[in-house]
């Protein structure tokens, strides 16, 4: 039996593993109700829960965050703005933490920024710029946080009760 023989019944089940679909992860929406600002459909453990679009304050359980004011300044006004909100706590934590992601995009406009929050620390973690270009294709710009990490950092405390 020649040595290279044997390499087509090794590649085999490699072939068959790398050919199974995997299942996609996908983010659980998150609604919002419009009067008192409450979140739902995210699991006990992080409730009780809102985000008011005014102040722009997200409460999970017994924290609370202000969008830090370097983020007042790349985001359109809270009035002008629509919010698409995700969240996912379900995935392995070793390659992220269980966060909250707000989209927040200009009122007819084409784009928007996506906001990621660990929802057991309330600390941001991501901000990207998606922008739509005339094509229909989408360009991610990240947003480098390491400037704003003390920032970061000071818009979090205990929620008001």
């Amino acid at each position: 039996m020649s040595p290279f023989s044997i390499i087509p019944r090794l590649l085999l089940p490699l072939l068959v593993f790398a050919a199974t679909p995997a299942k996609a992860h996908e983010d659980t929406l998150i609604t919002r109700e419009a009067k008192t600002g409450k979140l739902e459909h995210l699991p006990e453990q992080y409730l009780p829960a809102s985000f008011d679009t005014t102040k722009r304050i997200l409460r999970i359980k017994d924290r609370q965050m202000a969008f830090p004011p370097f983020l007042k300044t790349i985001l359109p006004k809270a009035e002008d703005s629509e919010y698409l909100l995700s969240a996912s706590w379900y995935h392995q934590r070793e390659l992220m933490p269980p966060y909250l992601n707000i989209e927040v995009k200009a009122k007819g406009g084409e784009f928007r920024h996506a906001i990621l929050i660990d929802l057991e620390t309330l600390r941001i973690f991501g901000v990207t710029k998606l922008d739509k270009k005339p094509d229909g294709s989408v360009t991610r710009e990240a947003l480098d946080l390491v400037p704003w990490g003390k920032e970061i950092s000071r818009s979090v405390s205990k929620a008001d009760r």
